[in-house]
């Protein structure tokens, strides 16, 4: 088991030693959000056939080389027609906004730029038709054994229409991993409970859920373990069914930090403990029958961080997603921020525009019990390791918090 590593170091041993994704099948509805397990290979062209871009009058560009063409009117193509009649030379066919383009056909004529002769059933046309005007040609958008859809890509509603254009009523996603969330404490009451002398409330059970849930994971089951040896171990007992465990609590050096201890006798491979970070130093990470385990540290801020941290990027990974370590920003900081040098420094900040830059300052005081600051909070400063201070104009890399699902 490494101890006190570094940031990257940690990282890197959590995503290096992950299961990988496995696949689930979904109905297209309940796709939004979820992981693409495998490309999307076109099944059909789209569009599948020649179409019309407008309503106007299907003709053959030869045969208005210039305005003021007046052709007979030969019948009419509505949107959905599965029998068009061909267009014989030297006439024109009204046509509808994606009816398909009869054969014989080259152009398209807006509706606009025609004046139609209801009596005689002809149509003067005020300008020149082009060849391929208003034509949406089949495969335009999407060719026939085209990838439409990379693997590892989260379904956003725009792509649930190309699935549905393609015929692909079930889709191949990646499993959600289940996680179970195990908080720890005899001082924690429910949030429902009153509060008694030297209790606080369960803040982190459905802080972490929620995270879980933004990460693409599936809750589950939260379980509670007073500072007990026989109730932690029934608490990872009934937790360890999940494809991961998130335990909040009991992972540091105190009298009542149990959790490590029970967990390797349950079997747990402990890889490391400890990172060279702030908030969140005693942060411990090892594999239970090859299913990952992260001790997170009980405060709410230092929980919340490490959860960001190591396991949206983890749950990324299991999930195959091509995007697994978060997008970092370029910033500047407003503000001067107290830094010790040697540990990694994640600070809850806001960011605004100013000017051409993004500046950053912290969100309000600092505490890894100040949850205010993490709510007002856009996403982290990350001041690295080597610092020593961090004053007023420094360029700082800035993460972004992922917005919850409306």
């Amino acid at each position: 088991m490494k101890t006190f590593i570094s940031f990257p170091e940690a990282r890197d041993i959590v995503l290096k030693r992950l299961p990988g994704p496995r696949e689930d099948q979904t109905d297209l509805d309940k796709a939004l959000g979820q992981t693409l397990i495998r490309p999307i290979v076109a099944k059909d062209a789209i569009p599948p056939f020649d179409n019309s871009a407008m309503d106007g009058f299907a003709v053959r560009a030869q045969d208005v080389p210039a305005a003021g063409v007046r052709l007979p009117l030969a019948g009419e193509i509505p949107a959905g027609c599965a029998d068009a009649p061909a267009l014989a030379a030297g006439a024109c066919l009204r046509i509808m906004t994606g009816a398909p383009l009869p054969k014989g056909a080259d152009a398209v004529l807006p509706v606009e730029v025609a004046e139609i002769h209801a009596a005689n059933q002809a149509v003067t046309f005020l300008q020149a038709a082009t060849p391929g005007k208003h034509v949406r040609p089949a495969g335009q958008d999407i060719r026939r054994g085209d990838t439409a859809l990379e693997a590892g890509k989260t379904l956003a509603p725009a792509d649930l229409a190309v699935l549905a254009a393609l015929g692909y009523a079930r889709v191949p996603v990646a499993h959600a991993p289940s996680v179970s969330v195990v908080t720890t404490g005899n001082e924690l009451v429910a949030p429902s409970e009153p509060l008694r002398p030297g209790a606080i409330r369960n803040a982190n059970a459905p802080m972490l859920a929620a995270q879980i849930a933004t990460a693409g994971g599936r809750v589950h089951g939260h379980f509670h373990a007073r500072d007990a040896r026989t109730d932690v171990r029934r608490a990872l007992e009934a937790a360890r069914e999940a494809d991961m465990m998130v335990v909040s609590g009991g992972v540091s050096v105190g009298a009542y930090d149990i959790v490590k201890e029970v967990l390797e006798e349950m079997g747990l491979a402990m890889l490391f403990w400890r990172v060279r970070q702030r908030p969140g130093k005693p942060l411990a990470f090892g594999l239970l029958e090859d299913k990952p385990v992260f001790g997170l540290p009980g405060n709410p801020v230092s929980s919340a961080i490490c959860f960001e941290a190591y396991v949206r990027p983890a749950l990324a990974r299991m999930l195959g997603r091509r995007q697994v370590l978060p997008r970092l920003e370029p910033a500047v900081l407003d503000k001067p921020i107290a830094k010790k040098e040697g540990l990694h420094q994640f600070v809850p900040g806001r960011a605004w525009r100013k000017g051409s830059l993004c500046a950053v300052a912290a969100a309000g005081p600092q505490g890894s019990h100040i949850v205010s600051s993490l709510a007002r909070a856009d996403g982290l400063i990350h001041l690295e390791e080597s610092l020593g201070e961090a004053p007023a104009g420094l360029s700082v890399p800035f993460e972004r918090f992922v917005s919850p699902r409306a």
